[in-house]
């Protein structure tokens, strides 16, 4: 099991979907306990279908991350809002184009369900690395 407190994290301004644009069904209550671990491929914010091959292969690079209860809500319907995001397998990925004003879109599997834009990496530096989740 990965150790959450120990991993590092970013700050992202996160609009989840409505049901109406493709989204979840319930929107994310993130609370203490919870695990929302979506991943999210840097991307434009826009863009609703995921990329693959010829043979219905990803050719993104999809990053897990775990969501940590919201620093401030823009839609309890939904779940829009501010969120520290743990980077779940750093350093195993590569999480290195997740900084500040780097736009993306979460994934539930092939599903675009919401889109963001990094607005911090935790330390108030321009890397990502150095920050831990706890």
């Amino acid at each position: 099991m990965i150790d959450a407190v120990s991993q590092p994290l970013i700050v992202a301004d996160v609009v989840m979907l409505t049901v109406a644009d493709g989204g979840r069904r319930r929107g994310i209550a993130i609370e203490t306990d919870s695990r929302y671990m979506p991943h999210l491929v840097v991307d434009d914010r826009t863009n609703r279908v995921a990329k693959t091959d010829m043979n219905n292969v990803s050719t993104e690079h999809y990053m897990g991350v775990l969501f940590r209860p919201a620093l401030t809500m823009s839609d309890t319907q939904t779940g829009s809002g501010r969120y520290p995001l743990v980077l779940m397998y750093f350093p195993r990925v590569d999480y290195s184009t997740l900084v500040p004003d780097v736009t993306f879109t979460v994934r539930e599997g092939g599903r675009i369900v919401g889109h963001g834009v990094v607005v911090a990496d935790g330390t108030g530096s321009d890397s990502c690395s150095t920050q831990t989740g706890g």
